[in-house]
């Protein structure tokens, strides 16, 4: 992992749930990339913290005995950005884990105070409760080392690019044969791999 995109944990409910705050500051440069004007936490740098809290969780939850890798985003809504000043607040909580897999639903919440994002004066004395700032729904594959990584002549470990066949079971559990249509009247979009 290049990047950690959390800051600290505050809380953690073996095998159930997690919280972990990330600080927005201005002192990071790549809230200026996108919008040099404005700057803000890009969504997908979120996403990411939000991932982390939850793969480490499920690590947790199966005893680190697989390696944890995410397989799909099901669901992601942003209700407004993050700016410099913002506390984040990530819940996840695990909604379904077994042998081959996981889903954990992960909150964002910036917690305490208005925040600028709402108006262009900070004003201390116009605090709010704590608004939920984003929501996620991720699916996690659960992959032994062995499966996930091999050594090469070196002794260096690298990624194996997996057969067609391991992809077609991960697809398989991840639901992609279920993946309908816009059009609620289409049937199911079929798989085949060749």
């Amino acid at each position: 992992m290049l990047w950690y995109w959390v800051d600290r944990y505050i809380e953690l409910h073996h095998g159930i749930s997690a919280k972990a705050v990330k600080m927005v500051t201005a002192a990071e440069r790549h809230l200026f990339d996108q919008y040099p004007e404005s700057p803000r936490l890009p969504m997908s740098l979120i996403m990411e913290g939000m991932a982390q809290i939850a793969g480490e969780l499920v690590s947790d939850a199966i005893g680190h005995q697989k390696m944890v890798i995410m397989a799909k985003i099901v669901k992601a809504e942003f209700y407004f950005d993050a700016i410099p000043g913002d506390c984040l607040e990530y819940s996840a909580t695990i909604l379904q884990c077994d042998a081959a897999g996981s889903r954990v639903k992960v909150t964002s919440t910036v917690k305490g105070y208005a925040s600028q994002s709402e108006s262009t004066v900070f004003d201390a004395e116009k605090t709010t409760a704590d608004r939920r700032q984003a929501e996620v729904e991720i699916v996690f594959a659960h992959l032994t080392h062995q499966a996930a990584e091999q050594v090469d002549s070196s002794g260096q470990p690298r990624m194996v690019r997996f057969g067609p066949e391991v992809l077609q079971e991960w697809m398989e559990r991840a639901g992609a044969s279920q993946v309908r249509s816009v059009d609620t009247e289409l049937p199911p979009i079929s798989v085949h791999w060749v």
